[in-house]
C-alpha cells in the first residue's frame, strides 16, 4: 500500500483494520458531534469535505462507540475560549446494582483511565490520529484510588460531567504527530474521541467493591472554526 494512503492500524485504543465503505456525506452527517451555539453554527463550506479515507477511518472509530456490559459513554464537544469543552454522560442499564465506575477526568488525573484521541482530517500519511497527553497528578494517594474518584450510578440513571481540553495541548499533539505542521497552518477543524478505560476495582478498605472495568468510547465529535 502506498505510504501516502491512510491505513488504520490496530494499536491500544485503536479500531479494526478492515475497511468500511460508506457514503461520505451520510457518515459525516452522523459524526458531527456538537453542543452549544458556537459549535452548532457550522454550515459546512464547500472545501470542508473529508477524503474517503478519513470518512472510512471515522466510521471505524464510530463502531467502538457502543454500550459495553450495560454502560454507554456519550459526549458532545464545543469551543470555549481557548479550549474544547467536553460534556460527557455515562448511562447504565446493566445487572449491577448500582454501577460503580471511575469518573472520566482529563487532562489532570491520578491514573490514565481517560484518554483523548484527535483526528487530523487533513492527514495524508498512514497515521490519521494522535493522542493528547494527560497530566498525572501525584499526591501520594495509594492504590486503589480514594472513594471520591468513583461514580455511583443506579440502573436506568445517568451520570454527567465535563472537562476542558486546552487548545494548546491539542496543537502540541498535532505537531508532535505531524512535524510539518510547524511550518503551515493547522486544520481549522478536528475530530475528538473520548476513550475511558478504568481498571481500578475498589477504594480504601472497600477493596471488594468490584468497580466496573473495561473500555468505553464516544463517537468522534467534530469541532470546527478553531482559531489556533
Amino acid at each position: 500500500m502506498p505510504s501516502s494512503e491512510i491505513r488504520p492500524t490496530r494499536r491500544p485504543y485503536s479500531v479494526p483494520s478492515r475497511a468500511v465503505l460508506v457514503p461520505c456525506a451520510a457518515i459525516l452527517a452522523l459524526l458531527v458531534g456538537a453542543c452549544g451555539r458556537r459549535s452548532a453554527e457550522v454550515a459546512t463550506p464547500p472545501n470542508d469535505v473529508e477524503s474517503a479515507a478519513i470518512v472510512a477511518y471515522l466510521a471505524q472509530l464510530d463502531e467502538d462507540a457502543k454500550r459495553t456490559n450495560g454502560v454507554l459513554l456519550t459526549a458532545c464537544a464545543e469551543l470555549k475560549d481557548k479550549a474544547i469543552l467536553i460534556k460527557w454522560a455515562l448511562e447504565y442499564d446493566g445487572p449491577r446494582a448500582p454501577l460503580i465506575i471511575l469518573e472520566p477526568v482529563f487532562p489532570v488525573c491520578l491514573y490514565d483511565a481517560t484518554r483523548i484521541r484527535v483526528v487530523n482530517p487533513e492527514a495524508t500519511t498512514q497515521e490519521a490520529s494522535a493522542q493528547i497527553p494527560w497530566e498525572v497528578l501525584r499526591d501520594g494517594s495509594p492504590w486503589p484510588i480514594a472513594k471520591a474518584g468513583f461514580l455511583r450510578v443506579e440502573k436506568g440513571e445517568k451520570a454527567t460531567g465535563q472537562f476542558l481540553i486546552p487548545l494548546e495541548k491539542v496543537r502540541r499533539a498535532l505537531v508532535a504527530q505531524w512535524p510539518e505542521l510547524r511550518n503551515r497552518p493547522l486544520p481549522p477543524r478536528v475530530y475528538i474521541q473520548v476513550m475511558h478505560s478504568p481498571s481500578a476495582r475498589g477504594f480504601g478498605e472497600e477493596r471488594g467493591n468490584d468497580a466496573w472495568t473495561g473500555r468505553l468510547f464516544t463517537r468522534p465529535m467534530k469541532v470546527t472554526n478553531i482559531n489556533w
